[in-house]
């Protein structure tokens, strides 16, 4: 019999493969997994040779389950493993627990895994050239493969372009309402663009829309030479700024990702490119997410290239890219529950295998993973001060890197752990660190934030000391 597997969805329709977009059938070996209650449950015997079906449900009930679609991403979720394949599977009704149901069966190899495994077994899956899963706030790497391979990044190149006109706004160097009269350079760009005449003026804005939604090669290059006189100055600040985030697999050649010698970047360093725009800029949000818009009085029309902005749930972003050298391309972003997600993914054979991968990225973030705080919910008790002008001093957090990301299973059972001393002796500085706040799980520390002074605390004048021990000894007379 032919081994196959396939995933049904709520709407009920058979898709066949993995969820990861392999395009060949997959057998035990197929890696399909959600959250629930906690822990991750995926097929994890590869001597399996059965036929399977997965099917994506809430929760089990006495009287059966519901199919559920599993694009939602929401938690709750889980996947059931039968051997047979059903003439009708959404018609799969099971009562009592999974364990009792997969133990009558003779269901083998299904069991709760860490996501370190989970993820070795979706990069052995191979399906994506290069990729890599970042989470925005914390910059921590959830998936990766291949992701500092160089390749040709296409269109997504223009992430860079955007962060040097951001920057350029933010220093007041460049304003949105700014008008721009596009050069003959740029009106002679080829490849996809907005038709921009020589002499034509159009605003910073305007130009934003077109990069961001209709990804115009013009309009980049419009504003590289609006930030920097010329091309060849702008490519040498994107090659500048790249060196400053740590992108150490790139090199640009022009702001629009246009086929050129040398002009290479990884997985890894699109994700630093596009977290830097996204923290540094919040503001870009306004173009990369608009579906539709037009520009010169409404009489061209607009339409984003990033599909999943119209078809993913809370995406956010960001850019995407092809050439025939390059293939498919994306960064990927989305937020939902305060959680942000970089989905990177290289080299794709199409754009609908590009946007899946993307999509089976993020729904494994946001299914996997949150966002915690290592705050308490109580404020920091103030801390004694010996020898200073104050008896107390005032504790807090840094405002930035107190956050982590942790495995849903974890969330539940995290504990908090101060250290501080009893007292602190004067002189104390603002920011001065006094003490740790450590996040654990178990034995695990997940995160160590320092605790802080919130104000200085002078140290006791000889005069100070000299009148309160002349109070003293009133006192104790």
């Amino acid at each position: 019999m032919e081994k196959k597997g396939y995933l049904l969805l709520a709407d009920g329709q058979m898709f066949e493969g993995t969820r990861f977009g392999a395009e060949k059938d997959v057998y035990a070996e197929l890696v399909f997994t959600t959250a629930m209650t906690g822990y991750l449950e995926t097929l994890t015997d590869p001597s399996y040779e059965g036929q399977i079906v997965i099917q994506t449900f809430p929760t089990i009930g006495n009287y059966g389950v519901i199919p559920q679609d599993f694009e939602s991403g929401k938690p709750g979720l889980s996947a059931y493993v039968v051997r047979e394949c059903c003439e009708n599977p959404s018609n799969f009704r099971c009562q009592g627990t999974l364990s009792d149901y997969l133990k009558e069966m003779g269901i083998p190899g299904l069991c709760g895994v860490d996501t370190r495994q989970l993820t070795r077994r979706i990069r052995n899956a191979g399906v994506m050239n290069a990729a890599l899963l970042m989470e925005k706030t914390t910059g921590q790497m959830l998936f990766a493969q291949n992701e500092h391979e160089k390749l040709e990044p296409a269109s997504v190149t223009k992430i860079m372009t955007l962060l040097l006109t951001m920057d350029a706004i933010d220093s007041g160097a460049l304003a949105y309402d700014d008008v721009v009269t596009v050069s003959a350079n740029a009106a002679g760009m080829g490849g996809s663009q907005v038709f921009l005449a020589e002499g034509e003026q159009i605003t910073v804005e305007e130009l934003l829309k077109c990069v961001c939604v209709s990804s115009g090669n013009d309009a980049a290059v419009a504003l590289a030479e609006k930030v920097a006189g010329v091309t060849e100055l702008f490519v040498e600040q994107m090659n500048n700024r790249a060196r400053g985030l740590g992108m150490d697999d790139t090199h640009f050649a022009n702001p629009t990702g246009l086929t050129a010698a040398g002009h290479v970047t990884s997985a890894y360093d699109i994700a630093l490119m596009s977290r830097e725009l996204l923290t540094k800029h919040p503001d870009i949000r306004n173009f990369t997410t608009i579906w539709t818009d037009s520009i010169r009085n409404g009489t061209f029309d607009l339409a984003n290239t990033n599909k999943l902005i119209r078809w993913y749930d809370g995406a956010t972003g960001l850019k995407t890219g092809y050439t025939a050298s390059a293939g498919y391309c994306i960064s990927a972003t989305a937020e939902r529950e305060g959680m942000e997600l970089i989905a990177v993914v290289m080299k794709g054979e199409t754009s609908d295998k590009r946007n899946t991968d993307a999509k089976a990225l993020l729904n494994y973030g946001f299914s996997a993973y949150t966002l915690v705080s290592a705050a308490p919910e109580e404020p920091l008790p103030a801390l004694p001060v010996t020898m200073g002008e104050a008896e107390q001093v005032g504790l807090t957090l840094p405002e930035t890197g107190v956050t982590a990301v942790v495995e849903k299973a974890q969330a539940s059972s995290l504990e908090y752990r101060v250290d501080l001393p009893e007292t602190l002796a004067a002189p104390i500085q603002q920011g001065q660190q006094v003490g740790t706040l450590t996040l654990c799980s178990g034995d695990t520390e997940v995160l160590t934030v320092p605790i802080l002074a919130a104000e200085s605390v002078p140290g006791r004048s000889w005069g100070r000391m000299f009148t309160d021990l002349l109070k003293q000894a009133v006192f104790l007379a």
